[in-house]
C-alpha cells in the first residue's frame, strides 16, 4: 500500500464520521514557542488552549512535521530522520478521546 492511499484512507475514515479535514499547516509556525511544527496538534493549539474559537466541531489532518530532537543523529543512522507526517483526528468541544 503507498502511502498516498494510507493518507487518503484516514482522512476519508474520519470525513465520514462528520470531521472537517484540514490541510496541512506550512512547517515554520507562528507559534513563539516552537521554530517548527513538531507534531500534527500544533496548528490546533490556539483552539485547545482557549486563544481562539475553533472553526470546525471535528477535524482531521495530515500535519507535516519536523523532528529535531536529535537532530545530530540524522544521517548518521537509518533509524533517525527528521520529516514526517502525522496523522490526527481532533474535537473541540464535541467529544472527548
Amino acid at each position: 500500500m503507498r502511502t498516498a492511499d494510507i493518507r487518503s484512507r484516514f482522512l476519508g475514515f474520519f470525513a465520514t464520521r462528520g470531521h472537517t479535514i484540514v490541510p496541512s499547516a506550512p512547517l515554520p509556525t507562528p507559534d513563539p514557542t516552537l521554530l517548527f511544527v513538531n507534531a500534527g496538534m500544533v496548528p490546533f493549539k490556539p483552539y485547545f488552549t482557549g486563544e481562539a474559537p475553533a472553526l470546525w466541531e471535528r477535524a482531521t489532518s495530515v500535519q507535516k512535521c519536523v523532528r529535531t530532537l536529535d537532530i545530530e543523529e540524522v544521517g548518521r543512522t537509518t533509524r533517525h530522520g527528521s520529516f514526517f507526517q502525522m496523522n490526527g483526528n481532533f474535537s473541540f468541544g464535541d467529544y472527548f478521546k
